[in-house]
């Protein structure tokens, strides 16, 4: 009898597997580590798993003056710590073994863990094939067929992906130590970590621009002219101008007299006829299904990512946190439906249509990944969940639309003509509903054909003119996720997002997002100085070099010195203007929209000075958070007197004040009040003089002045 062992990362594949397998497996202990035996197709099967992810990320940063590029050159993707665990398992399933299996998740890094695997079985006394099982699904029928026809492993896949995360960890890990005399220290206390990395400026330059660019559609604004006619039993017909483009009001109206006054008689002059195809939309990838899923479900991208990993836990659907738009040449697009045939579950009707019809629909990709597409129908305890029913529902009917075909219809063009212009409206026949049959979302309206011929005349009984909506909308949370993916940022996005909202970059209201002020400000002082990193470009030129890698125009080694000479214009740049950067970054973080004073202890956002009037024309202050109004954070400051920060308070770690007034001084600690009242008898701060270093002094008809007491500090 056969022996194949099988390696996996998670317990949740070693479970899937063997249940996939049968029931009559046996499990055991080999130094601690479970060991599950299984027969199956006449081979015996022993399966363990990590206790925990085999892989971990180095970021070991050097902690000296001078630091070169080659104090990073560590492969980021390797062994840490878990090589003599990963040596255990080996030997507890590979004695008497034909066959080493790797079983990874479907995901680059799933590549680099066979190939360090497969390493260390050749440092092992056993000379033993090793090859990888992508876990692209948990059906039982995927299983099955791939471990029956497992993967050789690649070298250049895991090469190909070490030098895309070598460089992303160089560029992040040298930059941000460039800066961070300056940008680490001094940011730290207001907006937290802020590091220079491929993405996270970028993004929010994304959006930044996206936004300008709705500013500047709104100011210029667009009309258009319209007209109604009544065609027998039709009633109020719209026709429009072909060019029908106005930049202002008093441009349409001009034209809306003009053809008032010349006829109010609609000509038939043309009618043209013809078949259009609608083909569906591209399959699904984790962007397109954000996207989709944040249009049409009220469930924030947290919940979203949640019910995914359970769905593919559980094996209703294939691997989700793919980029994959593109189904590999020899899949099967019919075997999963199939599954919906032996019980009478939601969507059994579409799929039993789907098979009688059969698809035209073919994959064309050499590679081995997939779309996300369904696996197998929702058990009755999960189709109650209206969470994972609707993202199932969303995934299941994109994919059953894919194979439906185009959408057809036999579009009617009638154009017209009113005095000396040119109208035209389009009706339509729907001959076959194709993917619009199943996949509902997205519902295409028609008017109904005219009954009309060439020469027919018509009284136009109405013209009026209307401002055309602006194209662009505000970016949403699942949006960036499709630009994100445009630009290579790939599923990082969450994160980066999560953290410039966090550091106060970004702003959420509902599910739109948009650039604050201090984002604002951050990103145009990049632009202004160092361009270069607002952008994407260095992203992708790292991408285009690990594809040089997988496809072996480049050897491993020459794309790490190509990218880290392009590492070195950047770094350049920065040093040139690092005093600019420097200077207008104090200016950024002390300007009087912001009065920053500490880092608030809930949200770790900055704490900022803030002043308004009463209805009793009153001034009033206080000290909230930069992060309202997720964060509602509020600390009282005194009504009256100057106040200037002269350390921080031992009992609430935030900042100390020394309170100015006519009649005397005192000491006021931020979060606990006055010196005086405060029950520490050990406090020493009390009996200190120190050099005060911020002075703030309340002025209704002036701005807030303040001065940063880390500037001060280090200079």
């Amino acid at each position: 009898m056969r022996t194949i062992a099988i390696l996996t990362t998670k317990h949740a594949y070693a479970t899937q597997i063997t249940q996939a397998l049968g029931e009559d497996s046996y499990t055991y202990n080999v130094r601690g580590i479970p060991v599950i035996e299984i027969k199956w197709n006449n081979t015996l099967y022993k399966i363990t798993y990590f206790s925990g992810h085999l892989m971990d990320y180095s970021y070991v940063f050097p902690q000296k003056k001078d630091i070169k590029y080659t104090d990073f050159l560590s492969r980021p993707i390797k062994m840490q710590d878990k090589e003599s665990e990963a040596t255990y398992l080996l030997e507890s399933v590979i004695p008497k073994s034909d066959l080493v299996i790797v079983a990874t998740e479907n995901t680059p890094e799933g590549d680099c863990i066979a190939v360090e695997v497969a390493k260390l079985v050749s440092k092992m006394k056993y000379s033993i094939p090793v090859k990888r099982m992508r876990c692209n699904t948990f059906s039982y029928r995927d299983i099955k067929r791939n471990l029956f026809n497992p993967e050789s492993i690649e070298q250049s896949k895991a090469d190909s992906y070490n030098v895309l995360m070598m460089l992303e960890h160089i560029y992040q890990n040298v930059l941000t130590y460039q800066l961070s005399n300056y940008l680490s220290k001094k940011t730290r206390d207001h907006i937290g970590y802020f590091v220079i990395d491929t993405c996270q400026i970028p993004l929010l330059n994304l959006i930044l621009e996206h936004e300008e660019a709705i500013e500047k559609e709104r100011i210029n604004e667009k009309w258009s002219i319209f007209g109604k006619i009544d065609i027998g039993n039709k009633i109020g017909v719209v026709i429009e101008p072909i060019e029908n483009v106005f930049s202002s009001k008093q441009e349409a109206s001009g034209r809306m007299k003009k053809i008032k006054s010349i006829n109010t008689v609609a000509t038939v002059q043309h009618i043209e006829n013809r078949i259009i195809r609608i083909a569906p939309p591209k399959p699904l990838n984790f962007a397109s299904l954000m996207t989709e899923c944040g249009k049409h479900l009220d469930i924030s991208t947290n919940e979203i990512i949640n019910v995914l990993q359970e769905l593919y836990k559980l094996g209703y659907i294939s691997y989700p946190f793919t980029n994959e738009q593109e189904y590999p040449i020899d899949f099967d697009f019919l075997s999963p439906l199939k599954e919906w045939t032996l019980f009478k579950k939601r969507f059994t009707t579409i799929c039993e249509k789907i098979l009688e019809n059969g698809s035209t629909y073919r994959g064309t990709s050499s590679r081995k990944t997939t779309p996300i597409y369904p696996c197998r129908p929702l058990a009755m305890q999960h189709d109650k969940d209206k969470k994972m029913q609707g993202v199932f529902s969303i995934i299941f009917r994109h994919y059953a639309g894919l194979l439906s075909g185009p959408f057809e219809i036999e579009q009617q063009k009638i154009s017209f003509s009113v005095g000396n212009e040119n109208f035209y409206c389009i009706n339509g026949t729907i001959l076959n509903n194709g993917w619009t049959g199943t996949y509902i979302f997205d519902l295409i309206e028609l008017r109904s054909p005219l009954n009309c011929v060439p020469g027919d005349q018509f009284p136009l009984k109405k013209i009026g003119m209307s401002k055309i909506k602006p194209q662009l909308q505000p970016f949403s949370y699942f949006d960036i996720y499709t630009h994100a993916h445009k630009e290579s940022s790939g599923f990082n996005t969450t994160k980066i997002i999560e953290n410039c909202i966090r550091r106060g970059f970004l702003s959420r209201s509902q599910k739109n997002l948009k650039t604050t002020s201090l984002g604002k400000e951050i990103v145009k002082l990049f632009q202004k100085n160092v361009p270069i990193i607002t952008s994407f470009n260095i992203r992708n030129s790292f991408n285009l070099l690990s594809l040089d890698v997988l496809s072996s125009k480049k050897t491993f080694d020459d794309a790490i010195n190509q990218g880290i000479h392009l590492i070195e214009l950047v770094s350049k740049s920065i040093i040139l203007n690092e005093n600019k950067i420097q200077e207008n970054l104090e200016k950024i973080l002390i300007s009087p929209e912001f009065q920053i004073v500490g880092q608030c202890p809930k949200c770790k956002k900055a704490l900022t000075v803030k002043q308004y009037t009463d209805p009793d024309g009153e001034l009033r202050r206080f000290v909230g958070c930069y992060g309202y109004p997720e964060c509602k954070n509020i600390l009282s400051i005194p009504k009256v007197g100057t106040l200037e920060i002269v350390g921080l308070c031992p009992e609430s770690n935030l900042p100390m004040f020394i309170v100015h007034t006519e009649k005397r001084d005192y000491k006021w600690g931020l979060g606990k009040g006055p010196c005086f009242q405060c029950k520490n008898e050990n406090c020493q701060e009390q009996k200190k003089e120190t050099k005060s270093r911020i002075i703030y002094t309340p002025n209704i008809d002036k701005e807030i002045e303040l001065v940063s007491s880390l500037v001060e500090e280090n200079s």
